[in-house]
C-alpha cells in the first residue's frame, strides 16, 4: 500500500470514529422531544402547547411524534420519569434517600451550623439551576390553575412531600427537652417556607439570587440558633 493511500486509509477511519462517536452522544429524537417540550411547557404553560408545536421545534411531523409518544401527556410523564431518576442521582451524590427524614436523619446528626448552611445552599442552588428540576418547576407553577393534576402535583412536589420529610427529619434530630415540646408541622413549616418562597422568586427574578442566598444563609443560621440545642 502506498504512503497516500495509508495516509487515506487513516483519514478515513478518524472520519468513521468521529461519526460514530457523534451518533452515541447525540441525543435521540426521543430525547429531543421530551428536552423541547419541557422548554415549551416552562415557556408558556402545558395547557398552552400543542403536540404540533413540539414537533416543530425538534425539527419532526407531528404523526413522527406519535412514533415515539402516544399524546402530550405521555411526553409529560416522561419528563417526571427524568426528574425522578435525577433526584435520585444527587441524592445518592449527598448520601441521602429523599425518601424519609427518619432514615436520613443520621446524616445531619451532629453536622453542625456551617456543614447544614452548605448542603441546604447547595441544594438550593441545584433545585434552583438544573434544568429539568427547574423548567419542570416552572411548568407546575404556571400550569397550577389550569390542570387541577399538575396543581396536585405541584402541591406533592414542593409542599406536602418536603414538610412531611421535614417532619420526620425533626423528630428525630430536634427532640424535645426540659419537659418542652414542638409542632413538628410548624417547625417543618417555619424551616421550609422562606426556602421555597425565595426559590420561586428566583424563578421570576434570577437577578436576585445573591440576595436570596445572603438571606438563605441568614435563614438557616437563625433557625439553628433558635430550636438546636447548643452545646454546653
Amino acid at each position: 500500500m502506498s504512503l497516500t493511500n495509508q495516509w487515506l486509509l487513516v483519514i478515513l477511519t478518524a472520519k468513521l470514529t468521529i461519526i460514530s462517536l457523534e451518533e452515541r452522544f447525540m441525543p435521540s429524537t426521543r430525547d429531543k422531544i421530551i428536552q423541547n417540550a419541557l422548554l415549551l411547557f416552562a415557556r408558556k404553560g402545558y395547557q398552552a402547547v400543542s403536540v404540533q408545536e413540539i414537533a416543530r421545534a425538534v425539527g419532526i411531523r407531528a404523526p413522527s411524534l406519535y412514533n415515539h409518544f402516544d399524546s402530550k401527556r405521555a411526553i409529560f410523564d416522561a419528563i417526571i420519569h427524568d426528574m425522578t431518576k435525577i433526584y435520585h442521582q444527587q441524592a445518592a451524590q449527598i448520601g441521602l434517600g429523599w425518601q424519609s427524614g427518619r432514615q436520613d436523619a443520621q446524616a445531619f446528626a451532629g453536622i453542625g451550623e456551617e456543614r447544614l448552611l452548605a448542603m441546604v445552599n447547595n441544594l438550593f442552588v441545584w433545585f434552583l439551576h438544573e434544568p429539568v428540576v427547574s423548567n419542570l418547576r416552572r411548568v407546575l407553577t404556571l400550569s397550577q390553575f389550569e390542570d387541577r393534576e399538575l396543581a396536585a402535583l405541584l402541591t406533592k412536589l414542593y409542599m406536602e412531600d418536603p414538610l412531611h420529610y421535614q417532619e420526620q427529619l425533626f423528630d428525630v434530630i430536634l427532640p424535645a427537652t426540659d419537659g418542652t415540646s414542638h409542632s413538628l408541622k410548624a417547625l417543618a413549616l417555619i424551616f421550609y417556607a422562606p426556602i421555597y418562597f425565595l426559590l420561586l422568586r428566583c424563578d421570576r427574578e434570577p437577578e436576585y439570587e445573591n440576595e436570596a442566598r445572603d438571606l438563605l444563609a441568614e435563614h438557616v443560621r437563625n433557625f439553628c440558633r433558635i430550636y438546636t440545642k447548643q452545646e454546653e
